[in-house]
């Protein structure tokens, strides 16, 4: 983290509209290091990303509140992964698997 700079990130922002996969946005209310209004661009930044603030967590959330993150992170893994697995082919019968909610 010391030797974190900036030009990494400033390299690379233009090309986050371009990005064509599911992304989560999570970033502590109380971060410091990088405010939070910086949150708020990224997510906009990237289409459709999704965008969770974590009380009481500041810039390092796995540490200072690891059960919410990892609470959030399980769920939205979960609806990322439901609906390709309601449409994976069943190998044997050629169907589409359909679970039920």
């Amino acid at each position: 983290m010391a030797q974190a700079d900036q030009t990494y990130t400033d390299e690379i922002q233009g090309l986050y509209p371009r990005l064509d996969l599911p992304v989560l946005v999570v970033w502590g209310k109380n971060d410091t290091w990088i405010p939070v209004d910086r949150a708020h661009l990224l997510t906009e930044l990237i289409p459709g990303a999704q965008l969770e603030l974590i009380d009481g967590a500041g810039h390092l959330v796995q540490l200072d509140q690891p059960v919410q993150l990892a609470t959030r992170l399980h769920g939205w893994l979960t609806s990322q992964l439901r609906p390709r697995l309601d449409a994976v082919q069943h190998p044997l019968i050629g169907t589409t698997a359909h679970r039920s909610s």
